[in-house]
């Protein structure tokens, strides 16, 4: 029976190496962050919460731009807490030693770094998040993502679409109301 015991032991770390990112890693990615741009960002770090694939599209589906949840692996929030700033949901598989993995928190450090600035245009954000990401991927040895605009423009247009749509509808209601409010201030 202890035999058994102490195969489990041996192997679960194999089996699921998932964990919160250290501390230490963290700060590698923003040290990483910092070089690349040229910046010293000292804010207190994002909370970051491990969750299962479900609970990770269930809160993406609540955030708009939905366009996001497409394969979503990581999720950035714009919260702040006593000591923290942002938080970030991750994947319960999220595996520090991986480096696609690494590449993905540089990727949401990115977003990050965004809200420290107040940079809200969805679009840039993302283009400029995988840009980055990609970079972690080059500089360690992985292929990058490919045509990354357009992938982002492509996922999220029915959601740039929409604003659009809004937007004209916002007008073309004001300009019905005042329409009809001049007609009922003449006809009285």
């Amino acid at each position: 029976m202890y035999k058994h015991i102490f195969w489990f032991l041996i192997l679960l770390p194999i089996v699921c190496p998932a964990g919160v990112p250290s501390l230490e890693l963290q700060r590698h990615v923003v040290d990483y962050i910092n070089q690349e741009y040229g910046k010293k960002y000292t804010h207190p770090l994002p909370k970051i919460i491990l969750v299962s694939d479900k609970e990770l599209l269930a809160e993406c589906l609540q955030s708009p731009p939905r366009c996001q949840c497409v394969g979503v692996e990581a999720l950035f929030f714009k919260v702040t807490g006593e000591h923290y700033f942002g938080k970030l949901l991750l994947k319960n598989n999220f595996n520090p030693d991986k480096i696609e993995h690494r590449a993905l928190l540089v990727h949401e450090f990115v977003h990050w770094v965004q809200y420290i600035e107040n940079r809200i245009h969805h679009i840039d954000r993302e283009t400029e998040a995988y840009t980055m990401q990609n970079k972690y991927r080059e500089d360690h040895g992985l292929e990058p993502f490919h045509n990354i605009t357009q992938w982002v423009m492509n996922e999220c247009k029915d959601d740039v679409l929409d604003e659009k749509v809004i937007f004209f509808t916002v007008i073309i209601f004001c300009i019905l109301v005042v329409y009809f409010f001049k007609k009922c201030l003449l006809t009285s």
